[in-house]
């Protein structure tokens, strides 16, 4: 217990009391702390209001909107890489093909990574049953693909990509008839409705909250429309942005078939080059000055 000096007021003597935990105390300590809370708030909100002063990822992707601009997603370190491989078996093909998806592997910091084919790559078996297939493009991530098939709706079809440090640029759709279809239109990707018909097989990239992004098609004015029970494959890939910049080593890591998707024959990998070493991994831009020294 605290006892305060008695003070004089109206020439009476007031002696004043105050007890620690006291109920009077603590509303006290209630109210200063609000009262704390509500200005941080506040003054958080101001700046999140701003595309020069907000943080928060959400916030500046809604404010960049309003730009008619799109923050840059992460982007993959590439490289691209020979590959030179014996081929063993009775009866070869005459041309063989990396699917896409293929990896290429390397060791950074004591971490093991993986570089992928966005595309197929094809070459032709030479006499003495080697292949060489070079400047293969490969990219930095996990390859991830997802098929969805198309339900009846109105308006424009879209699709939810959930998850994180997706390479925007790595997306690559193909629309099906059927589930049961082999052959596929590619659809490709824009960023205005420019020169995009009624008819034309693209879509669009959005980025929603929590850094997914999102798939739009078109609603057959801007863009082709979907047909209900077509089937969407969607691929690309999640990146470690710029970790692995500088890599030059690489082994292979993969299958190698024929036209038909088969393997009958065994493979013996002679070599593996980079052409260059990896490079132009980054991070996604998370604040609105970032965005500003992107266009610098």
């Amino acid at each position: 217990m605290k006892v305060a000096q008695s003070v004089g007021v109206e020439s009476k003597r007031v002696c004043v009391l105050r007890v620690e935990g006291s109920t009077l105390g603590m509303l006290l300590d209630v109210l200063a702390y609000n009262t704390y809370y509500t200005s941080f708030n506040a003054n958080m909100l101001v700046n999140e209001s701003f595309l020069d002063s907000a943080t928060l990822r959400d916030n500046v992707v809604s404010l960049a909107k309003q730009l008619g601009y799109t923050p840059r997603s992460a982007v993959a370190s590439a490289t691209a890489v020979n590959l030179n491989v014996t081929l063993i078996g009775n009866t070869l093909p005459q041309s063989v093909f990396l699917k896409r998806g293929n990896a290429f592997l390397t060791l950074v910091d004591d971490v093991l990574y993986q570089y992928v084919l966005l595309d197929d790559v094809q070459a032709n078996v030479l006499p003495d049953n080697t292949v060489n297939f070079q400047n293969i493009k490969t990219y930095e991530g996990t390859y991830i693909s997802n098929r969805y098939t198309v339900p009846a709706y109105t308006g424009s079809y879209s699709v939810v990509l959930q998850n994180a440090n997706i390479d925007t640029s790595s997306i690559r759709v193909n629309v099906f008839e059927s589930s049961s279809s082999s052959s596929f239109e590619k659809f490709v990707q824009s960023d205005n409705i420019l020169n995009v018909g009624a008819t034309s097989p693209t879509y669009f990239v959005t980025e929603v909250e929590d850094e997914n992004y999102k798939i739009t098609f078109g609603d057959g004015i801007f863009g082709k429309k979907l047909l209900t029970g077509q089937v969407i494959e969607i691929s690309y890939l999640t990146t470690n942005a710029a970790a692995t910049n500088g890599a030059s080593v690489f082994t292979y890591n993969g299958v190698i078939t024929d036209i038909a998707g088969t393997s009958s024959f065994s493979t013996t990998v002679n070599s593996v080059t980079a052409l260059t070493k990896a490079f132009g991994g980054e991070s996604d831009i998370v604040t609105g000055k970032q965005i500003g020294r992107a266009h610098v």
